[in-house]
């Protein structure tokens, strides 16, 4: 099992490229956490692959 860490996310096209690599060589990532979730499209991202997105902030608790 392995988990991904990012510190900001947009998109999720970093974190999503990384998730495709590690099930790529047969690892299970269930979820990303990231520190700033920018709110922009990368939770939507995650849910169609089947990945939670777990921030630690959200973009508009820094508002």
């Amino acid at each position: 099992k392995v988990l991904v860490v990012e510190d900001v996310t947009t998109t999720g096209s970093s974190a999503i490229s990384a998730v495709e690599r590690v099930r790529a060589r047969g690892g299970d990532v269930k979820a990303v956490f990231v520190v700033v979730d920018r709110e922009e499209g990368a939770k939507e991202a995650f849910e169609k692959i089947n990945v939670e997105l777990v921030p630690l902030l959200k973009m508009s608790d820094l508002r």
